[in-house]
């Protein structure tokens, strides 16, 4: 434990540093909570899941920006993880670092363990279902790695979004604040095969049958697909789903 103690201590010199750059005090009793709920984290008798790193964020951001999943709060969800799935869980998905954020349970919301990449299967957050495609290991060597989200099992074909960020410093005011550029892929797995899908033209290919039911779809939801591409492509591969017979993929 007095390992730890010192690892988590050069830990928090280290926060400290970057808090006072951005105008933060810090407060010995929040140093004392963190170092309590440290030694909590390596007791016997805590689950598997809460083992990991801390998870530090001290980004600041334009107009409420942020570099998680949907929101940066905590929500209820589920993982899998070594093999034990553990439900009714608080997660959030760091999509910047591409890694799963647990807060324990009976902690303070503002802690979390970034959970080892190695050791998650999938997890579940709002509903939306995503796998970590490291552990599977069939991903063509050019496609990004990390965790997938699986948007549709349809009939032939799955459908996966890889959620990407790119943090962009904005100066403002004379203060270096952070923005964050969606960068999504797509990618479609039919036929024992994956394919990304950048364009029209690639969607198209896929499914030449339906190129003017896709042609359609594009001229009727312009809007939604400037706005918010992963939504687009979504809707697109739900509508282009119900198209096709009902075989599995």
């Amino acid at each position: 434990m007095k390992n730890s103690r010192l690892t988590l201590n050069v830990l928090l010199k280290i926060v400290f540093i970057l808090s006072a750059f951005q105008g933060i005090k810090a407060q010995n009793n929040k140093d004392e909570v963190l170092y309590n709920w440290f030694d909590h984290q390596l007791g016997g008798e805590n689950l598997a899941v809460n083992n990991g790193t801390l998870h530090l964020n001290y980004d600041r951001t334009v107009d409420n920006e942020h570099r998680y999943f949907n929101s940066n709060k905590f929500s209820k969800g589920q993982v899998t993880y070594d093999g034990q799935t553990y439900s009714d869980v608080n997660l959030k998905y760091d999509i910047l670092k591409d890694v799963l954020v647990l807060n324990p349970t009976g902690e303070n919301e503002n802690l979390g363990v970034e959970l080892i990449k190695e050791n998650v299967a999938d997890f579940k957050i709002n509903g939306r279902k995503f796998i970590n495609f490291n552990l599977k290991k069939i991903l063509p060597v050019d496609y990004s790695e990390g965790y997938y989200e699986e948007a549709i099992n349809g009939n032939k074909f799955i459908f996966y979004i890889k959620h990407n960020k790119k943090s962009i410093q904005i100066i403002r005011n004379e203060f270096a604040l952070m923005s964050y550029d969606i960068r999504d892929e797509f990618v479609v797995y039919s036929k024992n095969t994956f394919t990304k899908i950048n364009s029209k033209r690639d969607i198209i290919k896929l499914f030449p049958n339906y190129k003017d039911k896709i042609n359609d779809f594009y001229l009727m939801n312009k809007k939604v697909a400037k706005e918010d591409k992963a939504q687009f492509m979504e809707n697109l591969m739900k509508h282009i789903n119900q198209l096709l017979p009902n075989e599995s993929n």
